[in-house]
Order: C-alpha cells, then structure tokens, then sequence
C-alpha cells in the first residue's frame, strides 16, 4: 500500500498542476495560491471523515509551524505559478523538482553533518548539467513570455520555498492523523497567502487579483485531484521513508511534461526530453546513494 499511495500522491499532484496552468497565466500567483487554497476548505472536507475533536485538537495546537508552512507555502506556489508564464509546465516542474533536491542535499550537508559521497556528489553534477540543458533551450511557443531567465529564476525562488513547507506534513503526519495534518496544512496555506496578499497591498498597493464565482469554480475543480495527492502523500510519509515518497513523486516531472503536451500543444524539444529524464534519474538516484 506505500508505494500505491505515494504513485497516487504523484498522479494527483500533477494532474492539478498541469491544469491550473491556464489560471495563473491569467493571474498573478499568489491570487491563485489564494484562491486555489481557500477551495480546499469545502473540497479537501472528505479528509476529515471519520475524525475526532481530539485528533483536530492535536494538529491545531502546533498552529505555528503551521502559520509558518502557510507562508512559505504562499511564497512557494505564488512564484511557482508565476514561472508559467514563461516555461512550459514541464520545464517548469523538472526544474523547481531539480533545485530543491539539489537544495536539501547541500543544507543536510553544510548544516546538518549529512555524508555527501562521491557518487552523490557525481548525481549532483547530472541534476546540474540536466538543468542547465533544459534551461538554456528555447521554445517557441506563443502564448508564453519571452523572458527565459526570469522563468528559470522563479523556479529557483520557488525550490526554497517548497522546501521549507513540505516540512511540515512530513512532521505532522508522524505525531498526528495524517489526513487531518493534511487539509489544515492546505489550509494554513491559505491564510498564508492571504497574508502575504495583504502585506503586498499595504506595502506596493497591488490588489489581489478579483475573479467571479465561475472562474473560482473552475480553479476549484482543476485543484481538486490535491485531495488525492494531499491525502496519500500524508498516508505515504507516515508508513514510510520521506526519501521514497520524494523519488517517487519525482516521476510527475515526466507525467507534467505529457499534460503539458496534451492540454497546451506545448511540446518539447529531444535534447529536453533528454535533459528531463537526466534529472530524473538524478532525483531518484540522489535518494538512494
């Protein structure tokens, strides 16, 4: 069943990614992580089945790693999305998936004590050359902005941010029901990204972007496969290895790169497809050595 659930992570995550494709190139970012967020306390309720007052209680009362995985979240899917609007979404996904392994290696290194061996050190270098493969090569494709640099930045900002919350359900799922741990995770990503919309407003006076409640609908239904991802990423990381539900999940790089294909004619190069499986395998084999 672990590894059914962390495929199924896998499957859901990049379903709901490729589809709200569309979204944030028509809003800023972080209007859709809000909005995207702010669905999930009606669509995301089946998580809480069968739950106790007790069980809510216990993931309630660690309400500040929460807040703080809330804005990191925001921060995470507000670039993240931003990077749509000049990458394809498999570009997109392969790179934000490259930086952050290639980002939780060097900090268990440097501050944690964690071995970095040769053999890792060579996969590092193959995520590396993968990335700068598929970065450096164009695409022309007209509904996309022709700034390839600030794409690949985003993506860079967005890997930090990921990082630091995809903590917390790794956390909570361990100490508490890991389904519960994950709607109040969404959840506090939510009122994350409202917060930073409201220091954003405050500071530079830019709104958040308004919608009517059809295209909320449509954001809503397009995030609606996180309920799988969300909830059999948090069964996955409870029964076992972080590590293995990562690598596992690691596989929606190529999945996104398909749907990309399928649902925006967005396709790719050979030398990019060549550059996505070289960091796939630099991904997987990262977790492992």
């Amino acid at each position: 069943m672990f590894y059914l659930y962390a495929i199924g992570s896998m499957l859901g995550y990049a379903l709901q990614n490729a589809l709200l494709a569309q979204h944030a190139r028509k809003m800023d970012g972080l209007s859709l992580a809000f909005y995207r967020n702010i669905s999930f306390t009606f669509t995301l309720l089946p998580l809480l089945i069968g739950t106790s007052v007790a069980e809510i209680s216990i993931v309630l009362s660690h309400w500040v790693l929460l807040l703080m995985a809330g804005i990191m979240g925001g921060l995470y899917l507000g670039t993240f999305y931003m990077s749509y609007r000049y990458l394809p979404v498999g570009i997109a996904g392969a790179l934000s998936r490259a930086f952050m392994t290639v980002l939780l290696t060097i900090v268990g290194w440097v501050f944690l004590g964690d071995r970095l061996s040769p053999a890792a050190l060579a996969i590092i270098l193959i995520i590396i050359a993968g990335s700068l493969l598929l970065g450096l090569t164009k695409n022309a494709h007209a509904h996309l902005r022709d700034h390839l640099f600030l794409g690949i930045a985003l993506t860079v900002l967005a890997a930090i941010f990921l990082t630091a919350t995809n903590y917390t359900p790794a956390v909570l799922s361990r100490i508490a029901n890991p389904l519960v741990s994950g709607y109040f995770w969404e959840l506090s990503i939510a009122i994350g990204s409202g917060i930073l919309l409201l220091l954003r407003w405050m500071t530079i006076r830019v709104p958040m972007a308004l919608i009517d409640a059809r295209t909320f609908l449509s954001i809503a239904l397009c995030s609606l496969p996180t309920l799988i991802g969300t909830g059999l990423f948090t069964l996955a990381t409870r029964m076992g290895p972080v590590a293995i539900v990562t690598a596992i999940g690691s596989a929606q790089l190529v999945l996104l790169s398909f749907l990309g294909v399928r649902l925006y004619r967005e396709h790719l190069k050979t030398v990019q497809w060549f550059a996505i499986s070289l960091i796939l395998a630099g991904v997987i084999g990262l977790k492992f050595v």
